[in-house]
């Protein structure tokens, strides 16, 4: 059985897999789709009429939309999944690990 980096380290974890990717890779790929939704969501909100020029509300509204991104698709994921996370080798996998 693959030792695991958790604690306590007498856990048994059945079918542990190690990442395969680096924490400078998973962390450049989530930035990167964070990055890329706030842009989006910012230009989509650029058009509204009541948003134009209220900078300060539309930083409210990134800040919630980031919130809301990580607690659907990461905890989402962890607790859908959280059984089969040990040697799963997916991206959102990695992430939770």
């Amino acid at each position: 059985m693959e030792q695991h980096p958790y604690y306590p380290v007498d856990l048994k974890l059945s079918n542990y897999v190690p990442n395969d990717k680096s924490d400078l890779e998973i962390v450049a790929v989530f930035f990167g789709v964070v990055g890329s939704a706030l842009i989006l969501l910012w230009l989509c909100m650029s058009g509204l009429p009541h948003m134009k020029g209220n900078v300060l509300l539309k930083l409210r509204v990134c800040w919630f939309f980031v919130c809301g991104l990580i607690h659907m698709v990461l905890e989402g994921y962890f607790s859908l999944f959280n059984r089969t996370l040990p040697e799963s080798t997916s991206l959102l996998a990695q992430t939770c690990k």
